[in-house]
């Protein structure tokens, strides 16, 4: 995004396969206004915790969750 001069976005999907809390801990939240986001986690991935929780601390709001995918928008 920054090689594009870009700081909002309106909706992020997040499909890495298991790879998902690094990209979200790696996103410079201060810099990049993300509105939406959808991200599609394994049902029995351990990290769904740490997603939560990671994504609390960085403003979002958890709006729907279901077997395969976690939706939020942000705060404010």
């Amino acid at each position: 995004m920054r090689a594009l001069d870009r700081k909002t976005v309106d909706y992020f999907s997040l499909d890495v396969e298991g790879g998902e809390l690094p990209v979200l801990q790696s996103i410079d939240f201060n810099n990049l206004d993300i509105r939406t986001f959808s991200i599609e986690y394994s049902a029995n991935n351990k990290t769904k915790p740490m997603i939560l929780d990671h994504m609390a601390k960085s403003n979002y709001k958890l709006v729907f969750t279901d077997v395969l995918d976690i939706y939020y928008v942000k705060n404010g």
